[in-house]
């Protein structure tokens, strides 16, 4: 998760900023719709584990399609046929 954030942060710095202000006010519109719904306990605690979900999938997907993408072996054997 570092080596993405210093990539982004060396290269597209206002990418970043706009990307962590985003996520501060979805912290704190999450914190005020649990508040305003009553939630409590379990409930509230599904709503805190979401917004770390909404935190950490973005990079897990940016990974998963770099590790993808990055692979030359992933032509299909029909593919190699037709070379």
């Amino acid at each position: 998760a570092w080596l993405l954030q210093e990539v982004i942060s060396c290269t597209f710095p206002s990418i970043t900023i706009s990307a962590y202000l985003s996520y501060a006010v979805l912290l704190v519109s999450v914190y005020q719709l649990t508040l305003a719904a009553n939630l409590d306990g379990y409930w509230r605690i599904i709503s805190y584990i979401m917004v770390i979900g909404y935190f950490f999938a973005p990079i897990a997907i940016w990974h998963l399609c770099k590790q993808t993408h990055d692979q030359p072996d992933l032509i299909t054997p029909l593919e190699k046929k037709n070379e």
